[in-house]
């Protein structure tokens, strides 16, 4: 099942797990985002408005949708040096959010 990470535009309750503004509310089924999206409660992550000192990770899944320029792009702004190739570097990502960074 493919689930989908938002950014609380408000306080936020899902699953028991209260999400402030600005915090990531993860694992939303595509039904449950579009009707926090629809309420105005949150929004889509847009990598235009994550900058280096956001608390927003995007899942793997959703780091392996990004086109190559916004996956460079999230990678440099965590502090490493892209990979070449796309497998590459969701395998960054994937290394880097299972690490204690």
């Amino acid at each position: 099942m493919t689930t989908t990470t938002l950014k609380a535009k408000f306080i936020v309750s899902h699953n028991g797990k209260k999400s402030a503004p600005g915090e990531p509310i993860r694992n939303l089924t595509e039904e449950e985002a579009q009707r926090l999206i629809d309420v105005g409660a949150a929004e889509r992550l847009d990598l235009d408005i994550i900058d280096i000192t956001d608390d927003v990770d995007v899942t793997v899944e959703e780091f392996a949708g990004l086109g190559a320029p916004d996956q460079k792009k999230y990678l440099e702004l965590r502090g490493m040096e892209p990979a070449g190739k796309a497998e590459d570097r969701v395998k960054q990502y994937e290394d880097w959010l299972n690490s204690d960074v």
